[in-house]
Parts: structure tokens; sequence; C-alpha cells
């Protein structure tokens, strides 16, 4: 009798799982996709059932961010940037994430190419006063706009709810230059006043 109650209780482990509200699943029955529980717009959080030998992968239904590490890209006048963005996207369709990336961090390397390209693109057509000064809204609106694109044409099952550039600078060997070189004009312009 132990051994049959030990053994239901093994199967009924095995059998259950459990998606909180904050969670899709997608269920797989020898890696391939059978089902998906509790998408976005679906209320079924709570215990389920599966065969033993299916497995269960969890997606976070709330938003997602992924920080780029800071590179440099090349301004529209030739001027060298460096440039921290970060991008914040929500799953919405696990069985398409799912058949696409695999998981969050095959979806993370194709979205920093994704950012990488939109950034290179955007930032080469204007010059870098402009992504210095206030024209960043405008910026990062172009960006969020050739990111959505990409990301539509994939169809990767998520949706970009925003894009954002943390830091637009000069690198600081340049910077130094740049400052330099303003100082040096400034006192050529006080001896000539002196003068």
């Amino acid at each position: 009798f132990g051994v049959i109650l030990v053994a239901v209780l093994i199967a009924a482990a095995t059998a259950t799982y459990t998606v909180n509200e904050r969670s899709s699943a997608l269920v797989l029955r020898f890696g391939d996709p059978v089902r998906v529980i509790n998408e976005i717009g679906d209320d079924e959080a709570g215990l389920h059932f599966k065969l033993p030998w299916e497995e269960v992968l969890q997606f976070d239904r709330r938003n997602v961010e992924f920080d780029m590490r800071p590179q440099q890209l090349q301004a529209g006048d030739q001027e060298r940037l460096e440039v921290d963005a970060f991008l914040r996207y929500r799953i919405t369709d696990p069985l398409r994430f799912y058949q696409t990336f695999r998981d969050e961090r095959g979806a993370r390397v194709r979205l920093e190419q994704i950012m990488d390209d939109s950034l290179r693109g955007v930032i080469a057509s204007i010059p870098s006063s402009d992504v210095i000064s206030g024209q960043r809204a405008e910026l990062m609106t172009r960006v969020q706009a050739a990111v959505e694109a990409q990301v539509e044409t994939g169809r990767f099952g998520i949706e970009v709810i925003d894009v954002r550039i943390l830091a637009a600078d000069l690198p600081p060997q340049i910077a130094d230059n740049v400052f330099e070189r303003m100082r040096s004009e400034r006192e050529q312009e006080a001896a000539q006043y002196r003068a």
C-alpha cells in the first residue's frame, strides 16, 4: 500500500503545474508545442494538469526590459558618439516567441541586432549635434519605428513598448580633444581682443 501511495504521489507531482497570473505557459510534448495556457486576454492562471512526459515552459506576460551595452556609432557628420539605449517589450504570442527564439536569451541576441541596426541607421542620417542636443525625443521615435518595423516583419510574437536612449555623448577621448580645441579657440579670441 505504501509503494502504491508513493507512486501515486510522484505521478501527481509530475502531472501538475501552476501558472501564475503574470505568466503564460507553453506545454511541449517531446519538444513540439501542444498548447498555450494563460495567453494575454485569457484568465487561465492556476493549477493545470499535463502528461508526465510533457514539459512546461513559462513566459513572463509583463514588460521585459532589455538594456544594451553602450556602443560607439557614427553620426551623419562622421563624428563618433557613444550611445547607451534600452528596449522594453512584451511577449504577446508565447508559441510564436518559442518558435522564433526558444528562450529569452535567444530573444536578447536577436533584439540586440535589431536595436543596433536601427540605431546605426537613424544616427547615421543626422548630425551629432542633433543627437546630443534637444532632438532626442524625435530620434527615439524614429528608432522605435525602425525597431517595430523589423519586429513586425519577423513576426516574433512580441510587442515593442518603448525604446529609449539613455545617453548619447562624445567618447571620452574625443570629448577631451573637442574641449581642448574649444579652449584654444577661446584663447585665440582672447589674444585678439587683448591685441
